[in-house]
């Protein structure tokens, strides 16, 4: 399937060997903040040596019902559609922390799969809950198959 979606969140297609990357940066974070899906917070995480570190999490929320899933960390879009059976094909987070641009409202995240979320939001997720996701996507996958 032909997928013509433009992935800005790419930094090697503005990556320049002239020096003008920083202009390219900028002109990324402008383009970034037009998208309404995108939002950032950040937060306190342990780094290597155990000391407190403050990290920028930037992240792409998937629309209401209806709307196409998009990917929490690239901001991809998918032709699976939110409020589907099609999301049992990914790991998907409510984030209502009020971080995003409509506070009241909360953003859902979806990854590939749990371990994605852990890596993307620095947290470690029960092992209960993943084995239960991975059971889920199983299913939808030989279903997917089947058909």
């Amino acid at each position: 399937m032909y997928d013509n979606h433009y992935d800005a969140t790419n930094e090697n297609d503005y990556d320049t060997t002239d020096g003008s990357q920083k202009i390219s940066r900028k002109e990324l974070n402008n383009f970034k903040k037009c998208d309404n899906g995108y939002h950032h917070f950040v937060k306190r995480v342990l780094n290597e040596k155990k000391q407190n570190k403050n990290i920028k999490i930037e992240y792409y929320a998937s629309g209401d019902t209806g709307s196409q899933i998009r990917d929490a960390i690239t901001g991809r879009r998918y032709h699976y559609l939110v409020g589907s059976k099609y999301e049992d094909l990914f790991f998907s987070v409510i984030i209502s922390n009020g971080n995003t641009k409509q506070p009241y409202n909360p953003a859902v995240l979806f990854y590939n799969d749990p371990v994605q979320y852990e890596k993307h939001q620095h947290i470690e997720l029960p092992m209960e809950t993943k084995n239960y996701w991975y059971q889920k996507n199983a299913s939808m996958v030989y279903e997917m198959a089947r058909n």
